[in-house]
Formats: C-alpha cells, sequence, structure tokens
C-alpha cells in the first residue's frame, strides 16, 4: 500500500490514554493500550495510529482504514 510503519508499543506512557503516536528522529510510534480492551478496540487503534502517522488525507483515509481492515481479518481467517 506504499505506507511507512510505524513502530509499536505498549502502553502508552501518557497516564489514561488508549492510544498516542510520538515521533522520534522523524519516526513514528505508536502505543496502544492492550489490557482490559477488547480486540477490535484495539485493532481499530493500531489501524488508526498507521493512518495519522502517514497523514492520509481525509478523502483517501476511509479507503485505507477498509483496506487494513481487510488485511486483518484476513490474517484471522487464515490462522483459524
Amino acid at each position: 500500500m506504499g505506507l511507512t510503519v510505524p513502530g509499536f508499543r505498549s502502553p502508552p506512557r501518557l497516564p489514561g490514554a488508549d492510544r498516542t503516536i510520538r515521533r522520534t528522529g522523524g519516526q513514528p510510534v505508536v502505543a496502544v493500550r492492550l489490557r482490559g480492551r477488547p480486540f477490535g478496540d484495539v485493532v481499530a487503534d493500531v489501524i488508526e495510529g498507521v493512518v495519522v502517522s502517514n497523514a492520509i488525507p481525509q478523502g483517501r483515509a476511509m479507503r485505507t482504514r477498509r483496506q487494513l481492515l481487510q488485511a486483518v481479518e484476513g490474517l484471522l481467517q487464515a490462522a483459524a
């Protein structure tokens, strides 16, 4: 898809945050809280982190979110 893959970590350093994004040396790092959250919410935050860190324009963002979600669903089906 031509996207830059950000780094990921967990949990976010900011207390109470479900997702944060920061740039270290120009590289985006997405932090997502995993514990105590529904799997779908975590996946949505990871996808949103990719969209935001790539500064995808609003017109293309929804399509990109859909494509990323389909990729995750495909991986889950293949693993089942």
